[in-house]
């Protein structure tokens, strides 16, 4: 389920960020063994209850967690779950293939920070996109997508969910983040335009 070493998003308090699992275990009551949560998220407290999840191979995992107690003196958090984790596959909604240039930036940077990049594949929920350089970001990191596809889709915020190299090129794919509803029917019309053109 979970990737030893890797990030995790992790939500309490109406807020997200990261930590870093250290260990887990299923059983009648799992465990979870992560890194404490640091800003932006405020302090964690015995008792308190949160989400996990994590990416991996196009599969989302989550599952809800309760936080027990801090191991010793270091800085990890042991959390205990009963329910079952939930998976579910990135690629189950619609997507299509495509060819879409693009501007991908960091939410919170100028637009002299970015950087040119080819969408190759778009869903409802998301995008994969590739690059010549690589952009300097990792798995969790928030992005803005700029990009035309049957009308123009601005600084759409992104969060990139996975990284990889093929050949020469990078490969990035990340879910949409608060996308309104003008921006989802324009992307309606542009898979509707898709099967007309394919039928």
């Amino acid at each position: 389920m979970l990737g030893l070493g890797k990030a995790a998003s992790i939500e309490y308090a109406m807020k997200r960020g990261q930590v870093i699992v250290r260990g887990w275990k299923t059983g009648a009551q799992g465990f979870i063994l992560t890194e404490k949560p640091g800003a932006p998220l405020p302090p964690l407290l015995p008792g308190q209850e949160a989400v996990i999840r994590m990416e991996h191979k196009g599969i989302l995992f989550g599952i809800a967690v309760t936080c027990r107690d801090f191991l010793g003196k270091t800085d990890l958090c042991i959390f205990t779950f009963h329910d079952d984790v939930i998976a579910r596959s990135l690629r189950e909604d619609e997507r299509i293939p495509c060819l879409i240039p693009a501007v991908i930036n960091h939410a919170d940077s100028l637009a002299s920070n970015q950087e040119s990049a080819l969408i190759v594949d778009l869903g409802k929920r998301g995008l994969r996109f590739i690059t010549r350089l690589p952009i300097h970001a990792e798995p969790g990191d928030l992005l803005s997508a700029s990009f035309y596809a049957d009308g123009k889709v601005d600084n759409q915020k992104i969060r990139l969910m996975r990284i990889s190299r093929q050949g020469g090129r990078f490969e990035y794919a990340a879910q949409f983040v608060d996308m309104s509803l003008e921006r989802g029917k324009l992307l309606d019309d542009y898979f509707a335009f898709c099967k007309a053109w394919a039928a």
